[in-house]
């Protein structure tokens, strides 16, 4: 009894931190041609907009709070797939791409691309990817649809970023156990880290000197070796920040040179629109009085200091 009060509890806070607080399209970003080239492998970063996607941005101080990572269509990804995974969208719509994520609530779940279509987005792609590893990482990561989101996990992560002063390390300790066996739960960022690590393709790699660095023979790679991350410690953003991998943008409006970005369709006499999302309209007006305030001192001053009496005594 107490053990179902509990689900059924645990059950609305995760429905109530995942539900989105709005959504928006800026409308910036060519969404069809971003499904049209976006390949297999690719990782999709959203900006969240959801009470645990804060607090996701608020840990990893980042605006990235999810991400999901590119299978391609229906004939790249359905043979890996594990039994028992519904896939009758997908093969009603052989030529969508989709994406394999891990979310709060759902678990490891397959979902189209086009479902991002009114968040903010990023396609991360890994720079000289071979085809034959792009194979093994769809591979990997559709063989984990049905898996359960890791909340512990999260929860550690979070500890783990906070300073010694706050939590001490032993608190967090759960991050660093190793446990024999596949992974049964897991978090968005650690599965697609684990995925591009099992084919030694870097993301964020520690680089440590050899002994012949250390002894002074300095300055040619082979002198330096590279060891894998904890999976369990990445984020959205570190996909962002990795210099093995490249950002694709896919603008809305693109020019030849640049000379015809004066030809963008911009407003007349507009200095911003009145319903920028980003600016609340208490910061709005706050901010309009204060400027107001700030004009008429400076009117003033400049009254005291030239008199507008221009007759010569």
């Amino acid at each position: 009894m107490l053990q179902t009060v509990r689900n059924k509890i645990g059950s609305q806070v995760i429905q109530w931190i995942v539900k989105p607080r709005a959504t928006y399209t800026e409308g910036l970003i060519d969404f069809e041609r971003l499904q049209q080239e976006i390949l297999p492998g690719d990782v999709l970063l959203v900006e969240g907009q959801s009470q645990v996607s804060r607090i996701i941005q608020t840990v990893t101080q980042s605006r990235w709070s999810h991400s999901a990572i590119c299978v391609g269509c229906y004939a790249d990804f359905a043979q890996y797939v594990p039994e028992g995974v519904d896939l009758s969208d997908a093969k009603a719509n052989p030529n969508k791409p989709y994406l394999v994520e891990a979310e709060l609530g759902k678990g490891t779940i397959l979902e189209p691309v086009e479902q991002y279509h009114d968040f903010r987005v990023r396609v991360c792609r890994a720079t000289g990817l071979s085809e034959k590893d792009r194979n093994i990482i769809v591979e990997f990561v559709t063989g984990r649809l049905g898996a359960e989101y890791n909340v512990r996990q999260l929860l550690d992560l979070a500890r783990f970023l906070f300073p010694y002063e706050v939590l001490p390390r032993r608190w967090r300790s759960s991050l660093f156990e190793h446990n024999a066996g596949p992974e049964t739960k897991i978090v968005c960022s650690t599965l697609i880290a684990d995925a591009y690590q099992s084919v030694k393709f870097p993301i964020l790699p520690i680089l440590s000197p050899t002994e012949e660095e250390q002894s002074g023979r300095k300055g040619h790679p082979s002198e330096h070796r590279l060891f894998k991350r904890n999976s369990k410690l990445f984020s959205p953003a570190d996909f962002d920040i990795s210099p093995f991998f490249s950002i694709v943008k896919f603008p809305k409006f693109t020019w030849g040179d640049g000379s015809h970005y004066h030809q963008l369709p911009w407003a007349k006499g507009s200095k911003s629109h009145p319903n920028d999302p980003d600016i609340s309209p208490e910061y709005t007006a706050a901010a309009q009085a204060e400027e107001l305030k700030h004009a008429q001192q400076h009117e003033s001053k400049k009254a005291d200091n030239y008199p507008t009496d221009n007759k010569i005594t």
